[in-house]
C-alpha cells in the first residue's frame, strides 16, 4: 500500500511542536532516498529555516528527525547541505 503524506497544511511551528509532541505517533515512509530528501528540503523552504531563530531550527530539525526515522546526524548533515546549495 502507497500512501502519500501532505503535511502542506502545517504550516506554523506550533503545528510543528504539537506533531514533536506526540512522540512518533506519525511517521513518513518514502520509496526511495530522493523522495524523503525531496520532502525534507520542501519542508525546510517552506518554514524559512534558514531565517528562524535557534529554538525553533531546533523544532524543525526534530521534527524532520522523528518523521523520516532518520538520525539526527544525519538530518543535520542533509541541512548542511541544503543550506551550502540555498545560499
Amino acid at each position: 500500500m502507497i500512501i502519500s503524506m501532505d503535511d502542506s497544511r502545517t504550516t506554523s511551528l506550533e503545528q510543528l511542536r504539537a506533531l514533536v509532541a506526540a512522540n512518533g505517533v506519525v511517521r513518513f515512509a518514502g520509496q526511495r532516498r530522493d523522495e524523503v530528501y525531496g520532502w525534507m528540503e520542501r519542508t525546510l523552504v517552506r518554514h524559512e529555516y534558514a531565517g528562524l531563530p535557534r529554538p525553533d531550527k531546533g523544532v524543525v530539525r526534530l521534527y524532520l528527525t522523528q518523521m523520516t526515522g532518520l538520525s539526527r546526524a544525519q538530518v543535520t548533515r542533509l541541512i548542511t547541505g541544503y543550506q551550502q546549495t540555498a545560499g
